[in-house]
């Protein structure tokens, strides 16, 4: 009897040690979750407060923080040239809207599906003579 009771406490204190143990794990991982929900909001305000003073206090003469508010401007100006320049890119060359320019037999990816889905996946974003417009755009 004696063995068997030795038996049972055994595996009971192995069973409580695997229990605590895992138990430990699951709360390490929720406050590992917490922690990085509240870094996210954290970063979010930040961005947040940042953009308000930006477009609410900015001020030209102080020395600290106009050097980031310029950045932000030239990054903004970048964007907005980098987003033309995209559209530019998403409109086959020589094609307008208007003007039918297929024939019968043209094997182009929006004559050959019929509801132009194959057009992006064959579509070159690079034209003919890129690497020559490449030298003379400094977005690309």
């Amino acid at each position: 009897m004696e063995v068997f009771k030795n038996v049972t406490d055994s595996v009971t204190k192995a069973v409580n040690f695997v229990v605590d143990k895992n138990r430990r794990a699951a709360i390490i991982n929720r406050l590992k979750i917490v922690i990085r929900n509240e870094k996210e909001i954290q970063a979010r305000s930040y961005i947040e407060l940042g953009k308000y003073y930006y477009d609410n206090m900015r001020d030209s003469t102080n020395e600290r923080t106009e050097p980031l508010c310029v950045a932000v401007d030239n990054a903004d100006r970048r964007l907005k040239r980098a987003f033309m320049k995209l559209d530019e890119m998403m409109v086959p060359a020589g094609v307008d809207d208007e003007e039918e320019v297929c024939g019968d037999e043209c094997a182009c990816a929006e004559c050959a599906s019929d509801d132009g889905d194959d057009f992006f996946r064959t579509f070159s974003a690079e034209p003919d003579g890129a690497d020559e417009a490449a030298a003379d755009d400094p977005i690309l």
